[in-house]
């Protein structure tokens, strides 16, 4: 049942019913039993990710200040995806009340992320850095930077087909995609499965 709610979630949330996702998020914790295995995706930084999608920044920022997140945390596998979430959270404040050191620090935040999931050889993580480094670098207004991350992110990510690392960004990613991205059959691949894509971005 935990795994099924998750699974709504993201359908959920890939479609844009973003009060949807987070209620099946919410079934889902109320339904997750913890297990010896590490939970490396909690389901309070998914949900996280959600509310800023749904433009509910104070309760992502209540989330992080409650679970004691810090940029100059050191990188740690069991905690990247938080990490990486408060590096959203830290764009999202920009975005919102241009708070424009808040992106010199996730950027700074994505380095140590990046340096440490390269170390260790995890390219799926190296990937999902980078999509949201593009995405900081696009909010900065440095277009090279941007699309030399999105370039980076799109060739991990097609040997393996993972068009969802970029699809789930939405909105911001189609401009991004359009003005950045590398002009290659996985980057229109990408464009073309984009929800609610207004043109082709190849």
């Amino acid at each position: 049942e935990y795994r099924w709610h998750l699974l709504r979630a993201r359908r959920a949330q890939d479609a844009g019913d973003l009060d949807a996702a987070l209620r099946d998020l919410d079934e889902a914790e109320r339904t997750f039993y913890p297990t010896p295995v590490p939970d490396v995706r909690p389901i309070p930084a998914l949900r996280a990710c959600v509310q800023l999608a749904a433009g509910r920044r104070a309760e992502a920022e209540a989330w992080a200040a409650a679970r004691g997140l810090a940029p100059d945390d050191p990188p740690s596998y069991l905690r990247e995806f938080e990490q990486l979430v408060l590096a959203r959270i830290l764009l999202a404040r920009f975005r919102a009340v241009g708070d424009a050191p808040a992106l010199e620090t996730a950027l700074e935040l994505l380095d140590r992320l990046e340096r440490h999931a390269e170390a260790q050889g995890r390219s799926a993580s190296v990937t999902e850095i980078l999509v949201v480094r593009a995405l900081v670098h696009d909010a900065a207004g440095d277009v090279p930077a941007a699309g030399a991350a999105l370039a980076r992110a799109l060739a991990l990510a097609e040997p393996e087909g993972w068009l969802r690392a970029f699809t789930r960004e939405g909105a911001p990613m189609r401009p991004l995609l359009r003005s950045a991205g590398p002009r290659t059959p996985f980057a229109r691949a990408v464009a073309a499965a984009m929800p609610g894509r207004d043109g082709d971005a190849a």
